[in-house]
């Protein structure tokens, strides 16, 4: 009875490796997708994603404030020097990281407001390392690549 078991086991295991991948319908369940949020596209110049770091420093280090044009979608990485979760308050996401991987989100800027980011040590106390401020498209100012404003 084990051996005929087995050999059933096995060549099921045969006729899967060798069975083509299953199409995707173009009808899928509505229902499925409960978790992602769909938004209008920003209207404007078109922009591309431009990744955003803040990096945990140490505990007396002020925190830093990123500011991104409301509506736009942007990667943020957060490298830390030890482990623990980095939490982005007020947008439900948490992260773990580490000193050799680093958080990172994938973050649509809406609805505007200021959010704080904070990194929570394994062995330590929750600190805010940052804030990003959502914000509307004329209060965000980008300079060009590779060119730096000089004071005068």
């Amino acid at each position: 009875m084990l051996l005929l078991f087995a050999l059933v086991l096995g060549l099921s295991a045969v006729v899967a490796s060798l069975a083509p991948p299953p199409e995707e319908s173009g009808d899928r369940d509505q229902g499925a997708d409960t978790n992602v949020a769909t938004s209008p596209q920003p209207t404007g110049p078109a922009m591309r994603r431009m990744p955003i770091r803040l990096v945990a420093r140490g505990p007396k280090a002020p925190p830093v404030t990123r500011r991104v044009r409301e509506g736009s979608s942007f990667a943020l990485e957060v490298p830390v020097r030890e482990a623990g979760d980095v939490v982005l308050n007020g947008l439900g996401l948490r992260q773990s990281a580490d000193q050799h991987t680093p958080a990172q989100f994938y973050v649509l800027a809406s609805p505007p407001g200021h959010y704080a980011v904070a990194f929570v040590p394994v062995l330590g106390d929750r600190r805010v390392i940052g804030h990003l401020a959502f914000v509307e498209p004329e209060t965000v100012m980008q300079q060009p690549h590779g060119r730096r404003r000089s004071a005068k």
